[in-house]
C-alpha cells in the first residue's frame, strides 16, 4: 500500500474541507439555554461539518448531544480511539492573517485551529478516508472521537463517555509531532478576596490564553512611574483614566512564547 501515493493524491480535497472547517469561528460562546448549540452556533456548526463530511466518505457518525460526535470505520470488540476537537482558543492578539481566513501561504495554512485542532481532526478524517479506500479492513474499530469543549471545561468528552463506551487504546493527534507520552499536569486558581480598595485590575480571555492585554486603575498618580517602567521593560501601554499595558498572545501550553500582560501589570503595581 503506497500511503504516501493516496495522501498526494487526496491533498486538493483534503485543503478544501481542512480551510472551510477553519473559516467558522468555533470559539465557546455560553448558550446554555439552547439544547442545539449549547456552546455557541459556531461550535456546532464545525461539530454538524466534519460529521457530515464523514458520512459523505462512507462513515458510521454519532452525534452526541450536539456536544460531541464519532466516527467509525472497521469491526471488532476492541476500539482504537483518536480524540480530536473542533473548538479553538479565542482569536486574541495582533494577526498578520485573518484568524479564520484559512490562508494557504509557503505550503502552510494559517488560521485558528490549524494545528488546534481542526487540522489534525481533518487530517485524522482522511487519514481513515485512505485506508478505507485502500480497502484496508481493521481488526479493531478505529473511532474518531470529535469534542467541543477542549479548550475550556472538558463537558463535550465527558458527556461522551456518559453514553459511549471508553476505547481499548488510543492517541490524540493534538500535541508535538511525532509523539508525546507524557505530559505534564495543569491547575487553575482563582484568588478572590473580600477586601475592598481603590485598585482595580483586569486581563485575560481564558486561563489557557496567556494575555496580550491588561488594564487598571488606581487612585494613585503613577504617570512617571509608568513612563519609567515601559522605558524599562521595552512593553508598549497607555496611562489615562486606566493604566492598559500590551503583552504578547500565546497558548499557555507555550508561556515561553508569549508575553503575560497581566503579570507585567501586576509587577508595575
Amino acid at each position: 500500500m503506497d500511503f504516501l501515493k493516496e495522501a498526494k493524491k487526496n491533498e486538493p480535497k483534503f485543503l478544501r474541507h481542512a480551510c472551510e472547517l477553519l473559516q467558522i469561528d468555533s470559539v465557546l460562546v455560553e448558550t446554555p439555554e439552547s439544547s442545539d448549540a449549547p456552546f455557541g452556533p459556531g461550535i456546532r456548526q464545525s461539530l454538524d461539518y466534519i460529521l457530515k463530511l464523514a458520512r459523505k466518505f462512507g462513515f458510521k457518525t454519532r452525534d452526541i448531544g450536539h456536544v460531541a460526535g464519532e466516527i467509525e470505520y472497521g469491526e471488532g470488540d476492541e476500539i482504537i480511539g483518536v480524540l480530536c476537537h473542533v473548538d479553538v482558543v479565542p482569536a486574541a492578539g495582533e494577526w498578520k492573517y485573518p484568524p479564520f481566513g484559512a490562508t494557504v501561504e509557503n505550503g502552510r495554512i494559517y488560521g485558528r485551529g490549524s494545528s488546534d485542532d481542526k487540522g489534525p481532526a481533518m487530517a485524522a478524517l482522511y487519514a481513515l478516508k485512505i485506508l478505507k479506500d485502500l480497502n484496508f479492513e481493521p481488526n479493531k474499530r478505529i473511532r474518531l472521537i470529535i469534542g467541543t469543549d477542549e479548550e475550556t471545561s472538558w463537558r463535550g468528552i465527558k458527556k461522551y463517555f456518559e453514553k459511549c463506551e471508553m476505547p481499548t487504546m488510543g492517541f490524540s493527534p493534538d500535541a508535538g509531532f511525532p509523539l508525546i507520552y507524557g505530559e505534564k499536569g495543569i491547575m487553575s486558581i482563582d484568588l478572590t478576596s473580600d477586601r475592598i480598595n481603590d485598585l482595580f485590575v483586569k486581563s485575560g480571555v481564558r486561563y489557557n490564553v496567556v494575555p496580550d492585554f491588561a488594564e487598571a486603575k488606581m487612585e494613585t498618580d503613577a504617570k512617571a512611574d509608568f513612563a519609567a517602567f515601559l522605558s524599562e521593560t521595552g512593553l508598549k501601554g497607555e496611562y489615562g483614566d486606566l493604566i492598559k499595558l500590551a503583552g504578547k498572545n500565546a497558548h499557555a501550553m507555550e508561556p515561553d512564547n508569549g508575553i503575560n500582560a497581566a503579570i507585567k501589570l501586576c509587577m508595575f503595581l
